[in-house]
């Protein structure tokens, strides 16, 4: 009879669990139970149970920590997972973990018994002829291979499975290849999405590719990214170069079959089947640092530029670009974009992270000038996006769509009040006040201040104030002029003055600003 242990910080969980199922028909029997995953730990690790029943939060040791730890040093026992919370995250590590079931509570007494008459077969299976049916053996291959390079599995463990699943350890070297399907941006990838089923066809295609190859082994991630893990000997010389040879051959057919680009990450070469996560890691951390080029070449750890040789970051004519989305030139903001990423792209530094910075100043540039301006979905989007060009593209569309609106608010204010506007934006660092443009305009400023407050939702004082701290935030970013010079600059004659209120509009001192900011 096969023993089974029960973990839940519910009371009536554990008590109903014993009771409601019929453990002794099913060839079970509960030989314990405990209320936090420490204590259970702490009772298994010495007596080892075939299969182990826990809830997934749990104070102390959660249940996927529990399970990670019995499997370093249980590694045959089997896992089911209870769950209060339909959590894809903690589905996917479940099953990296390569838990039998995911039972979401109030639980069903009949997918539970399903799932232990399933248990059951593959304890028969393992019993009488180990991992015989194909099926099981793939998803026994994805398990391992996964927990492999994730650095989740016992060496003893993969020793023992290596043997059954015909995974070869005994190459001089192993490098780690990570091949991404480059989806939409624009769309989230929810469970269920068509992009899972053109992974698995990519897949497909990878396989066959180097199927004649007998030192590649080929799987897709928890991610649903494909995984290439190639052995090599000694003597191969051109490793990398035999590498790359095949993932443009994988890159290639992909397109021609399924009309999908592919980005592709090399990791460095390691001497050691134990240390195959390292490359891992790394090939995943290229997707995470850098964007993929025009073209979509390979990038390799190894052929990233040297630190030491990086040339500063290009300039960049914010100013140009903050009066092309003011005066509405649609075509010369694109020609703009196109013009600064190119110099990025020509720029050995071109990291991630200083793309996405770009990216986000011209947005809150353009957004800046917009009225209610809405920035809810723009970040999650940005980090969806994998490419140069759909970089480009994306901060181009919205800078279109600005200017849209922009020219829609145009159309909104009155004569009078698109007047002022003019007005402050031509001279905001002169002397400007609802009296002299009054005078001007030879219309009263108290109709003049409420026209202004009803029409633009704030009075006509906070959007000169607004307006000028916008731009004495771009002197303080972009030039090296003293605060008070730009304090003179931007039209306020008293620099205590200025200190205030750009402290009030910021919340942060212009010094404190520039040091957020790392400019001297």
């Amino acid at each position: 009879m096969r023993s089974v242990f029960l973990v839940d910080d519910e009371p009536f969980i554990l008590e109903g669990l014993q009771t409601i199922m019929e453990w002794e028909k099913l060839g079970l029997k509960v030989v314990g139970h405990d209320s936090n995953g420490e204590k259970a730990f702490a009772f298994l690790k010495d007596h080892p149970v075939d299969l182990l029943i826990t809830d997934i939060r749990m104070p102390k040791m959660d249940g996927l920590e529990l399970i990670k730890q019995m499997k370093l040093i249980h590694g045959k026992m089997k896992f089911i997972i209870l769950s209060g919370h339909h959590d894809f995250n903690y589905l996917k590590q479940g099953m990296k973990l390569g838990i039998e079931n995911y039972i979401l509570k109030p639980i069903n007494i009949e997918e539970l018994e399903s799932t232990l008459l399933k248990i059951n077969e593959k304890w028969e299976e393992e019993m009488s002829l180990p991992y015989s049916r194909q099926e099981d053996r793939d998803i026994l291959r994805l398990n391992i291979l996964s927990r492999w390079v994730t650095n989740n599995i016992s060496q003893e463990e993969l020793n023992h499975r290596s043997q059954i699943l015909r995974i070869p350890l005994d190459y001089d070297s192993y490098t780690v290849a990570v091949l991404r399907l480059l989806s939409d941006p624009d769309e989230e990838l929810e469970e269920g999405h068509e992009y899972y089923g053109i992974v698995v066809k990519a897949y497909l295609v990878s396989r066959e590719v180097v199927n004649s190859q007998e030192s590649v082994i080929c799987f897709y991630d928890s991610d649903y990214d494909l995984v290439l893990i190639f052995g090599g000997r000694k003597e191969a010389d051109k490793e990398k170069e035999r590498i790359h040879e095949i993932l443009k051959d994988i890159q290639l057919e992909i397109w021609n079959r399924l009309r999908h680009h592919v980005g592709i990450t090399v990791g460095s070469r390691q001497t050691a089947y134990t240390q195959v996560h390292n490359s891992y890691d790394e090939a995943k951390g290229l997707f995470h640092n850098w964007l993929v080029q025009p073209g979509y070449p390979v990038l390799d750890i190894d052929h990233l530029p040297a630190s030491d040789s990086v040339q500063t970051m290009p300039a960049i004519d914010y100013d140009l670009f903050t009066n092309l989305i003011i005066d509405g030139h649609k075509q010369e903001v694109t020609l703009f974009i196109e013009e600064t990423f190119q110099k990025l792209l020509s720029w050995e530094g071109r990291m991630r992270i200083d793309v996405h910075n770009v990216a986000i100043k011209l947005i809150l540039i353009a957004k800046n000038i917009e009225k209610n301006a809405d920035y809810s979905h723009l970040f999650s989007v940005l980090f969806r996006i994998h490419t140069f060009e759909q970089m480009r593209d994306f901060v181009d569309s919205i800078l279109q769509e600005v200017i849209d609106h922009l020219a829609e608010e145009e159309q909104e204010v009155s004569p009078a009040v698109r007047q002022m506007l003019d007005r402050v934006q031509q001279s905001y660092s002169e002397e400007i006040s609802l009296k002299t443009l009054s005078y001007s305009m030879d219309m009263h400023p108290n109709y003049l201040g409420q026209l202004f407050q009803k029409e633009m939702e704030m009075t006509f004082s906070e959007y000169v104030n607004t307006f000028r701290i916008e731009k004495a935030k771009h002197l303080l970013l972009q030039t090296e002029l003293k605060t008070n010079e730009i304090a003179a600059r931007v039209g306020y004659t008293d620099p205590t003055y200025f200190y205030r209120i750009f402290k009030k509009y910021v919340g942060v001192s212009p010094t404190e600003l520039r040091k957020m900011y790392g400019v001297s």
